[in-house]
């Protein structure tokens, strides 16, 4: 083969090679530009999210707090029953006598 030709198949190898080279590195720059305003984005949201976070947090523990107290009322309201079922048993057990004196007076 001449000369010349391997010259102009390694000129244009070289010449491929280096457009390749080319189009990667406009394509990283076009990637770099493109993270750059992603994080830039992403700070300027995660001031809000991080409020929203912080008062999310807050607002589960006082419903934390709530259920605390509802629980100790529940507690309290199932006594109170339970006295008040007490209070009807000793007073139907207390009526009891009188009905069977009033059902046999009443024949």
């Amino acid at each position: 083969m001449n000369a010349t030709v391997l010259w102009v198949v390694l000129i244009g190898s070289v010449s491929l090679v280096l457009a390749a080279l080319g189009y990667l590195v406009a394509r990283l720059w076009r990637l770099y530009r493109t993270v750059r305003r992603v994080v830039r984005e992403t700070r300027a949201a995660a001031g809000p999210v991080a409020a929203g976070s912080a008062l999310a947090a807050e607002r589960t523990a006082g419903l934390s707090q709530q259920g605390e107290e509802i629980a100790a009322q529940v507690a309290r309201l199932r006594a109170s029953l339970a006295r008040l079922n007490l209070v009807a048993a000793a007073l139907h057990e207390g009526r009891a006598p009188y009905q069977r004196v009033r059902s046999y007076v009443s024949k």
